[in-house]
């Protein structure tokens, strides 16, 4: 049996002893004589010989040679990761009894999904799936049979050994990196719906390589992915050998319901992807009830916290069964694969900007404001004395009269001037009917700062990258985009259409011309929060994924 539907995870387990018999001296099994009318076998269809499955699973002597059959049996799942009478894991028991009454041998030699075998291990699978009972080998005969032993591995030397097994692990990460960034990126794909978030990851990653479905990779697939040399990958792999050759640094770890993983405050130096189940993240300041589900990951934040502390608690709501990364090969993979870390950071900027705005939601010295369609907010000049999040309607920004954002509900407004410490330099209009705001005043909003270092700094970021946006739509008169055309548009009216980048100083142009009280190092903070890539320039895919990606509005203020 195995403990887990799910292949990357599953535990064998052997189980259900309670049909067994003791050997006679000849060697038979012999049925009790209290079994009465019952006498037979208790036989499971998928594991049973031939010779009980055409009696019905009534005969009088169990014999050991049916054990050698459902050996085989196993042995065949184990090495190819399918059942040798059903193939695709979808047939009855019926149809597999037909299938061994038939006499239709399993695929064996000649056959993709066993390209990676031995011929010894395929012989001895051969022997022991065997229609005649007194061709299987004994148990005896097994355990002397070289293959079993091992005496069939090769022994000489291979030539450059210690090149060829530094090339192997050097593609062995490669392909672990890919493997890693492909989970990242997942993570943000937020139908619940999406059939293929109920497959194991590992699995995922296999079919994304094996799209017509053939059973198998080969290792000019894995070559094309990484890369790099195959050198010492089967020619053919199943997915049992894609998610042994990944096992080793990507470890399976489960969790029973209501465990604590770990603690808010602990040194963290693992991170975990979840391939089954639910956790529950929970701060000591209120940041609760936050679940994260098969797809998602946790954990990723102490392994880019320079103290390596954790953030917040896990709790498992279900029993889970993740995937463990450990900080060594995290820092591998993040080097491999420049994707994966842009796709980590904005997430980890995403999940802090959510944690600040629900802080902030919590505070009860906030006092409910409403506003009438045209009224205003505040005014462009004005000294800044509050802040204030919208809690129903729609508010405009507005430069010059033209609206530059749209902040809609659970988002803030008026940040900038408590942040920068300057005079209003936008208007914020109600455009709805009505619009209700919750008013947090400033020695209150300092006051919860103080409380709550971390929480600085993911406010100014959310508010550097709104001056980025104000600025973006000054310069093309247009409201900020809610398209991606439109945003491809505004990002061309900025950096170069050739390149795809935005450099350093077509921005801090750009903010000049739309406040220039800005300092240089608020212009080079702005830049900070925009660069994903600390390589100086904003480009187009990290600006669509900043402002454009995650299934969020386009529209709404970051």
């Amino acid at each position: 049996m195995l403990s887990s539907e799910t292949p990357t995870v599953a535990v064998i387990k052997i189980v259900d002893f309670g049909c067994a018999q003791v050997s006679s001296e000849d060697g038979g099994a012999l049925i009790p004589e209290s079994s009465g009318s019952n006498r037979g076998t208790a036989n499971t269809p998928a594991y049973s010989p031939p010779e009980i499955l055409a009696k019905n699973g009534r005969k009088d002597t169990i014999d050991p040679s049916f054990d050698m059959w459902a050996l085989g049996v196993i042995l065949y799942i184990m090495l190819t990761g399918v059942h040798p009478f059903d193939l695709y894991g979808n047939a009855s028991d019926e149809e597999i009894e037909s299938q061994i009454l038939s006499r239709q041998k399993p695929p064996l030699r000649n056959s993709p999904l066993t390209a990676h075998l031995s011929p010894d291990a395929i012989d001895v699978i051969e022997r022991l799936i065997n229609w005649d009972p007194a061709k299987r080998p004994s148990a005896l005969d097994l355990f002397q049979d070289p293959w079993v032993h091992g005496e069939k591995a090769r022994t000489k030397k291979m030539a450059d050994s210690d090149k060829r097994l530094s090339a192997y692990r050097a593609f062995k990460t490669k392909l672990e990196a890919k493997v890693f960034a492909d989970m990242v990126a997942w993570s943000d794909q937020n139908d619940p719906n999406d059939v293929a978030k109920r497959t194991s990851l590992i699995e995922r990653s296999f079919q994304m390589l094996n799209p017509d479905h053939r059973g198998y990779v080969t290792a000019s697939d894995l070559r094309q992915l990484t890369g790099g040399s195959e050198d010492g990958i089967d020619d053919k792999l199943c997915l049992s050998g894609f998610s042994d050759l990944l096992a080793e640094n990507m470890k399976n770890r489960y969790f029973p319901k209501g465990q604590i993983v770990y603690h808010e405050g602990d040194e963290g130096n693992v991170m975990y992807f979840i391939n089954s189940g639910t956790i529950e993240v929970y701060t000591r300041d209120g940041f609760n009830k936050t679940v994260r589900k098969a797809g998602d990951f946790f954990g990723e934040g102490a392994l880019m916290h320079p103290m390596k502390i954790r953030s917040a608690s896990i709790r498992c709501v279900t029993p889970v069964h993740a995937i463990e990364i450990s900080r060594e090969y995290f820092e591998k993979y993040l080097a491999t694969e420049e994707g994966a870390m842009v796709n980590l950071r904005e997430k980890d900027r995403t999940r802090k900007r959510q944690r600040a705005k629900t802080i902030l939601g919590l505070q009860n010295t906030m006092q409910e404001r409403k506003f009438k369609k045209g009224d205003f907010v505040f005014e462009k000049g004005q000294r800044g004395n509050e802040m204030f999040i919208v809690e129903e309607g729609k508010v405009d920004l507005l430069v010059g009269g033209h609206t530059v954002l749209t902040v809609e509900e659970g988002e803030m407004t008026g940040e900038h001037s408590l942040i920068m410490g300057r005079c209003r330099n936008v208007s914020s209009q109600c455009v709805s009917d009505q619009c209700k705001l919750q008013v947090l005043r400033a020695r209150d909003f300092y006051a919860l700062l103080d409380s709550h270092p971390s929480l600085k700094g993911t406010i100014r970021d959310i508010c550097l990258r709104r001056e980025f946006q104000k600025a973006m739509c000054c310069r093309t008169k247009k409201p900020f985009p809610r398209t991606e055309s439109q945003l491809r548009d505004a990002f061309n009216a900025v950096g170069d259409s050739n390149t795809g980048v935005i450099e350093r100083d077509e921005i801090r142009l750009m903010i000049k011309e739309f406040d220039s009280t800005y300092s240089e190092k608020d212009i080079q903070d702005i830049i900070r929060t925009l660069d994903l890539t600390d390589s100086g320039l904003v480009r187009w895919e990290d600006f669509k994924r900043i402002f454009g990606l995650n299934g969020k509005k386009q529209h709404k203020a970051q």
